[in-house]
Parts: structure tokens; sequence; C-alpha cells
């Protein structure tokens, strides 16, 4: 994954691609934390 990429104005089209994957990780955290915390 490329950090300077993500900074890079000439790349709108990254933003609407990476947005799902952040959900979907974003989620996966939060359900493992909260799985951790209830168990």
């Amino acid at each position: 994954m490329k950090i300077k990429g993500m900074s890079d104005p000439t790349q709108p089209s990254v933003w609407p691609a990476m947005l799902p994957t952040f959900l979907f990780f974003g989620g996966l955290a939060s359900a493992a934390l909260l799985t951790q915390l209830i168990a």
C-alpha cells in the first residue's frame, strides 16, 4: 500500500474503492474488541 499515493489529489478514484475496505476492517476490529470484552 502506497502511503504517498493516498495524499495524491490526482487519484480521486482510490477513495471510493478503499472506503468499503476501511469499513470492513473497521467492523472486524470493533467486532473483535466487543468479543474480547464480552468473553
